[in-house]
């Protein structure tokens, strides 16, 4: 598990698999400011990367996340800048 995860960060509350890749959403966590959230993406080799948002407070960046064989999707249910 990535560093700073604590008890309310809702760690698994979102989590997609493909294949034997994994991402996992942390829509709570203080990454950018409070509960800005992030996603960790687990790999079959081991590696672990942990994605952030761009935005800060409230995001929930994690509070969805989707993928196939060559993309990952992360929704921020409550970010505000939202780019189309």
């Amino acid at each position: 598990m990535p560093p700073s995860i604590a008890a309310g960060d809702q760690f698994g509350s979102a989590v997609a698999i493909s294949g034997d890749t994994f991402v996992v959403g942390v829509p709570f966590r203080d990454t950018r400011g409070t509960n800005s959230g992030s996603a960790c993406i687990f790999y079959p080799d081991g590696r672990k990367v942990v994605i952030y948002p761009d935005s800060t407070t409230f995001a929930w960046f994690g509070s969805a996340v989707s993928m196939s064989s060559s993309h990952i999707v992360v929704g921020a249910y409550r970010e505000s800048n939202a780019r189309g």
